[in-house]
Formats: structure tokens, sequence, C-alpha cells
């Protein structure tokens, strides 16, 4: 199961990166929703440890970038997997309409604040190891 690896991040960062300057230009939310099902595909490929090709290209030959693109994709999984556990709860314990959009507000909150926070924390990691002598760089055979 490769949803915890490098190629998840990267399959997530790749999809964060096309889906919010797409989402502003969509108002419909068709291309959104192409991209989302298209994420949501390779999601379960990775599953069954079917990588794509063109991942494994990107990591061995564009490691700084793919770096920066593994440090923002936690995000779609987070808020995938957020909203679902958020309307589970929502419905178990009946919450109000004023709650649910507290909660969902504070959701959106953590999920604006976590991109630019993890390309901060990824620019200064990345600094930190190169004083180390590149012993923190990213490959996959």
């Amino acid at each position: 199961m490769k949803l915890c690896s490098k190629e998840a991040l990267l399959w997530g960062g790749i999809y964060c990166v096309l889906a919010t300057p797409l989402s502003y230009l969509d108002q419909e939310g068709t291309v959104s929703a192409v991209l989302f099902l298209g994420f949501v595909v390779g999601m379960v490929l990775l599953c069954f440890n079917k990588v794509p090709k063109f991942i494994y290209y990107v990591i061995n030959h564009y490691p700084r970038t793919s770096y920066y693109l593994m440090s923002i994709g936690w995000v779609p999984y987070f808020v995938f997997i957020g909203l679902v556990g958020i309307i589970a709860v929502a419905s178990f314990f009946e919450w109000g309409e004023e709650m649910l959009n507290i909660v969902m507000k504070v959701f959106g909150y953590i999920s604006a604040a976590g991109i630019p926070l993890s390309l901060l924390i990824a620019f200064v990691r990345e600094k930190f190891c190169k004083i180390r002598n590149d012993k923190c760089r990213i490959s996959v055979k």
C-alpha cells in the first residue's frame, strides 16, 4: 500500500497545484470535478501499488520540485478524509447549523494555513540539509 509514501504525497501535491487555480477559473465546477475524480482514481491505484511511471520520473528527474510538491501533498488527503469525518460526526451527534459552520470554518482555516506553512517548513528543511552536505536527497529507484 503506497498511501503513506512519497508517491502518494506527490500525487496529492500535483492535484493541489492543478486544482487550485482551475477552481477559480471554472465557475460550474466541471474541471474541478474531473480533476477530483482523477485524484480519487489515482488514490485507489496507489492503494493497490499501481504507481504511474511519470510519478517516478518526476521524483528522479526533478527532486527539488517533487520535494515541494510532496510538502503540500497532504492537503487533499486531509480535506477528503476530514470532510467525510465531519459529515459522519455531524450526523451522529446531530450538530446544529451554527456548530457545523464553526467546525467547517476552522477546518478551512487549517487547510488554508497548511499550504504556506508546509512550504515554509520544506524550504527551511531543504536549506538545513544543504548545510549538512546534501544528506537529505530524495530519490526512488
